[in-house]
């Protein structure tokens, strides 16, 4: 397996140079390097959104500080005059390398980790849905994006959870809080989890451990720029600039722009349709997490993290596609761990790969523009978010299915 791994992923360079010979994403990465270079890297989140488009025509650095760890090799690399230019191979190679080692190692973490609780996972499965999954490839090396990394950190944070664990599993988390500001995607979850083991040690030990490896991890940008090397990118992902039906095929696309359900305004009766997709949203979450924090419910923790991403990416407002990997990464899981789960796993990522198509396809004037009808890319767009409706609804099915004799049993 290790070396079909190995092979697949020097393949993905190729293919993803062929795909996407200049990602926007990574040219955005590329920028920011640009202008750790001009004023020190401690300094990255002093430039202003005005001076970034004025004079680069990108988005002033607004991640944690997690992607600059690449930095003292980039540093390396233009104290030599061997940084690429852009666009260029080795830009790309530079971000995108170590974006696929990095899905590498959560994949083998993972693994590992589910391996020993559950000897029979089938390996091939695992290199199927887990190592060798399109929709993940898609997302990470060759889209450029930290989304994958971020489900990573949080599944392992989990696993370590379930393993007693609280300051692993805090460091985990820590770790993804400097990945993505869609982090915050996470907390509702975090909070089931600590909740759940009604501890009150268990969640003094993982919060404290959880600050401090944010702090220490920020430390060097706290020191220079302040909370801003946070409060950026947090800041602009709850501040309500995006509209409620982003690209993401979920029920606001569907609404908006697969029905074209466009003369019902910005207001349902007076509330913002963000509201109401925010309330919506949480609020299915927090009734399923009720039960599996206050009843006896014997739901495992797997399942609620599976249902949690998947029902925000369904009902939150302006969501990119990426985030369903987020869902889906848990979904694999469930996957690997029970058959029944496998024909909806690959199809849900059929359906990431085709929401991440979503610009090349559908959009004039890019590079793989299929010219196909309008009608056709809505129709595609709303089966996707029924196919995802389905997994949600089946976790939920299942999931009740399996308490039912449970309960039962504790009734007697």
């Amino acid at each position: 397996m290790i070396a079909l791994v190995i092979s697949v992923s020097v393949a993905v360079l190729v293919v993803a140079q062929i795909v996407q010979p200049h990602p926007q994403d990574v040219h955005t990465f590329y920028i920011w390097f640009q202008l750790a270079f001009d004023r020190g890297i401690f300094h990255i989140y002093d430039w202003t959104a005005q001076e970034v488009l004025l004079r680069f025509q990108e988005f002033s650095p607004n991640y944690p500080p997690f992607i600059f760890s690449l930095y003292p090799l980039a540093a390396l690399l233009n104290q030599f005059h061997m940084w690429p230019s852009w666009p260029s191979v080795g830009a790309n190679l530079f971000f995108r390398i170590p974006l696929l080692l990095g899905q590498l190692f959560i994949c083998f973490s993972v693994y590992r980790k589910l391996k020993m609780k559950n000897p029979d996972i089938s390996p091939l499965w695992a290199g199927v849905l887990l190592f060798l999954n399109p929709a993940f490839i898609v997302a990470g090396p060759i889209w450029g994006q930290l989304n994958f990394l971020l489900w990573g950190t949080l599944a392992l944070s989990g696993l370590e959870w379930e393993n007693d664990n609280p300051t692993k599993s805090a460091l985990w988390a820590a770790l993804g809080a400097i990945i993505k500001p869609q982090f915050i995607m996470f907390v509702p979850l975090l909070g089931f989890l600590l909740v759940k083991k009604r501890s009150l040690a268990f969640t003094y030990k993982w919060l404290t451990a959880f600050l401090l490896g944010v702090l220490i991890l920020c430390s060097p940008f706290l020191l220079t720029s302040g909370l801003d090397c946070l409060a950026k990118g947090y800041i602009r992902l709850t501040g309500g600039q995006y509209a409620v039906a982003d690209i993401g095929y979920n029920f606001w696309w569907t609404l908006f722009s697969g029905l074209s359900v466009s003369n019902l305004g910005s207001y349902f009766l007076g509330v913002p349709y963000s509201m109401i997709a925010t309330l919506l949203g949480n609020g299915l979450v927090a009734a399923v997490g009720f039960f599996f924090c206050f009843r006896n419910y014997p739901i495992h923790w797997i399942n609620l993290a599976s249902y949690t991403l998947l029902t925000l990416f369904c009902f939150l407002p302006g969501m990119n596609p990426q985030c369903l990997v987020f869902g889906l990464g848990f979904f694999t899981i469930l996957a690997l761990k029970n058959a029944s789960y496998r024909p909806l796993a690959i199809l849900l990522s059929l359906i990431q790969c085709l929401n991440l198509a979503f610009n090349a396809f559908w959009t004039p004037n890019t590079r793989f523009y299929l010219a196909l009808s309008p009608w056709v890319g809505k129709s595609v767009g709303v089966a996707c978010f029924l196919g995802i409706l389905w997994a949600v609804l089946k976790i939920v099915k299942t999931s009740i299915s399996f308490q039912l004799p449970q309960i039962e049993k504790n009734q007697r």
